[in-house]
């Protein structure tokens, strides 16, 4: 029996599949077709049921939660971590409101939990969507004065030199 498992690239996802797909795991006679799409591609493919397995990000559950069973492992939401919004150069409150954010996508948890935080500082926030491996190198560039950061950009931001604005995961 064939199955599809769609995943994002980022590393903790890459990791929970290493071991089916570089054969340290029997898949007990299952034909396993791997598939990797940025978290925001793969929410959106959620909701036509593209795929047997499939990575989503938690704020796109709701929407998805008769369309598949979560699993009882894999998820890369913990307490205490979380997206982090940063910028090229220090930022207030008052100054985020102005900005368009960098965000890898409407239906990700990073940008459910931005908006909670936003709407308890009084704003609605522009954004605009760009796959989350690209967040990064985009503020860094100077094509935006913000980005949401998930995943490992969340590990590198410091060192390209970007200041931290909001911890989401405090």
């Amino acid at each position: 029996m064939k199955l599809t498992i769609a995943h994002s690239p980022d590393s903790d996802d890459a990791y929970m599949m290493a071991p089916l797909a570089l054969g340290w795991m029997d898949p007990e006679g299952f034909e396993i077709e791997f598939i990797r799409k940025d978290i925001e591609q793969l929410n959106a493919e959620a909701t036509e049921s593209r795929y047997d397995v499939t990575a989503i990000s938690f704020g796109a559950y709701p929407e998805l939660k008769d369309r598949y069973d979560l699993l009882t492992a894999g998820s890369s939401i913990q307490e205490g971590t979380g997206p982090l919004v940063v910028s090229r150069t220090p930022l207030d409150v008052a100054a985020l409101k102005a900005l368009t954010i960098a965000i890898p996508g409407r239906r990700t948890s990073a940008y459910l939990s931005m908006r909670k935080w936003c709407a308890e500082h009084g704003f609605e926030p522009a954004v605009e969507l760009m796959p989350f491996d690209q967040i990064l190198p985009a503020v860094v560039e100077g094509r935006f004065q913000a980005g949401l950061l998930i995943h490992e950009s969340q590990l590198m931001y410091h060192d390209a030199g970007l200041r931290l604005v909001v911890d989401l995961g405090a």
